[in-house]
């Protein structure tokens, strides 16, 4: 326990930082990030239907409705229904970060996470699912104790493949497992 507790405070410190000031530079440089972010890309699948999003397009859909670019047409060829995914994507939990933390570093979070991991996973650098999957996880519940899926697509460090089939299929195990 006190190791996955130390793991989280050394996370918590680097995205945090250490003063109560921020500088210029740490502005900009979170400008930059953000901006590096938000034009990530995600390649969203469901069954034959492939279409590449930014993560721009996706949080405009999610907050406003607006679906630019290949969120329309996927939305569209998958035959879903707009405003249940615009719900779902924004929909949060509440969840305490330490148990949320300890829940994921235990057997069974590593065994969904490997699990959820088949269905958002990282474009480059297999094996690195749980490990991504985990960070987003927690640096969602990092600020207020909130997650949603927005948050964590937003949270993930690189470009990744979101299998929609694969995590419907997930679902039931996953309402399960944050209870």
């Amino acid at each position: 326990m006190k190791t996955a507790a130390f793991g989280l405070g050394l996370i918590l410190s680097a995205f945090i930082g250490c003063g109560g000031e921020t500088s210029n530079l740490a502005t900009e440089s979170a400008a930059r990030e953000s901006s590096v972010a938000t034009s990530r890309q995600i390649s969203v699948i469901f069954g034959p239907i492939k279409r590449s999003i930014t993560l721009a397009q996706l949080t405009k859909f999610a907050n406003t409705g607006v679906a630019e670019g290949d969120i329309g047409n996927f939305i569209a060829l998958a035959k879903l229904d707009k405003n249940m995914i615009q719900s779902k994507l924004t929909e949060t939990s509440e969840k305490d970060l330490l148990d949320m933390d300890r829940a994921l570093n235990s057997e069974i979070g590593v065994a969904i996470l490997t699990k959820l991991g088949t269905a958002i996973h990282p474009a480059k650098g297999k094996g690195t699912e749980v490990q991504s999957l985990r960070a987003a996880i927690i640096l969602s519940l990092a600020d207020d104790n909130k997650l949603s899926i927005l948050e964590v697509l937003e949270k993930l460090p690189v470009d990744m493949f979101v299998d929609v089939q694969a995590l419907l299929k997930l679902k039931d195990e996953i309402k399960m497992f944050l209870g």
